[in-house]
This record gives structure tokens, C-alpha cells and sequence, in this order.
């Protein structure tokens, strides 16, 4: 048993948890919580960045280090569903905000055929770097929040966003409208298992 209160507890290495994990209010699964990592270079050209997630999905966190897009192209999200996906095609609930020269500059809510996580940026020369965060919210409610800066841009867009799939989640979809040409993307994903 481990007990803390206001306390951090740092593990060395892997942590395997065996059977539920408990809190005062929560009970988080049943089974063991598994961590996945896969990193990507992108390469000059690609339109969509592809990611295939594992059954028992909690959480999917995305992390961009200096993603540069073909000039003024808007990065998306979509979700799919199934082995051959099929990305949902409506009902994807946002809000967002763009915070540029220490003020609020453009700001949107959608329901729309994906998740919007940028402006258009008016230049090849400008490079993303942030977290997406999508999190189960039960069922097939899928929550996603993001933090995104730009290199070149100098500013911040935040954004909370939501969908009902109505099927399972299977893969997660980053697209440019026309082409990513450069950075990294990073993936760690949380499964109970």
C-alpha cells in the first residue's frame, strides 16, 4: 500500500500496476496500465500522419517539436473507427483561442468535420510546437485539448474540442491541407490492459 498526501512519488523505471488503481473517488480500470511511445520524422510532402491506437485506450498524448506545414495550411484532427478506418465525418465540437503580441487576436467556436488546431499561418517559414492531449471521457466521448506555438508565428493557440465517435476509436489523423514538410511528431499512449 502507498500512501501520500500532497506528496510526489517518482519511480525509476516502468511501473506495472497490478488489479485497480484507487483513489478516494476514483477507480481507474481493472487491469494493468501500459505506456506506449513512438516517435516520427516527418518528411517533405506528407499530407497525413497516420496513428493506430491500441484496444484499451485511456489517452493519447501528441507533442509536435517544430512541425512546419506547406505555407498557410491549417493542421487538423480527425477519429476513426474500424481496421480499414473510417473517419467521422461531423459533430466534432471547439473552442479555441489565439494569443499573439500579449493579446487576444482571433478566437472561434465550430461543429465541424474535424479539429481545428491552428490558424493559418501566411508562411512556409513558421514551425508548430505543442501538446495534443485526447482523452476518454466514457464510452466513445473523446475529449482533446491543445496547446500549440509557433517558431517564426509568435503566438499561442489553445483549444478544447469534443465528439461523440459512437464507435470505437481506432486511429487519430493529422492532416495539413496541403503538406507537412518537416519536424517531429512524438506519441505516448495510455492503455488499461
Amino acid at each position: 500500500q502507498l500512501h501520500a498526501s500532497n506528496q510526489s512519488v517518482t519511480f525509476p523505471g516502468a511501473v506495472t500496476v497490478t488489479g485497480a488503481l484507487t483513489s478516494s473517488t476514483t477507480t481507474i480500470g481493472g487491469g494493468n496500465l501500459k505506456v506506449f511511445t513512438t516517435d516520427t520524422t516527418i518528411s517533405d510532402g506528407t499530407q497525413d500522419y497516420v496513428y493506430t491506437v491500441g484496444a484499451g485506450v485511456e489517452k493519447v498524448e501528441i507533442v509536435l517539436g517544430r512541425v512546419k506545414t506547406n505555407g498557410n495550411d491549417k493542421i487538423e484532427v480527425r477519429l476513426g473507427y474500424g481496421s480499414t478506418p473510417t473517419y467521422i465525418g461531423s459533430a466534432y465540437i471547439s473552442a479555441a483561442t489565439r494569443v499573439r503580441d500579449n493579446n487576444l487576436t482571433d478566437a472561434w467556436d465550430d461543429d465541424d468535420d474535424h479539429w481545428q488546431l491552428n490558424f493559418g499561418v501566411n508562411s512556409s517559414t513558421v514551425q508548430h510546437f505543442g501538446q495534443i492531449s485526447i482523452n476518454n471521457a466514457g464510452g466513445n466521448r473523446w475529449v482533446m485539448h491543445s496547446v500549440l506555438g509557433k517558431i517564426g508565428g509568435a503566438s499561442l493557440v489553445q483549444t478544447a474540442q469534443e465528439l461523440n465517435m459512437g464507435q470505437t476509436l481506432t486511429t487519430i489523423k493529422l492532416t495539413a491541407e496541403t503538406s507537412f514538410d518537416s519536424g517531429t511528431i512524438r506519441v505516448v499512449e495510455y492503455r488499461i490492459v
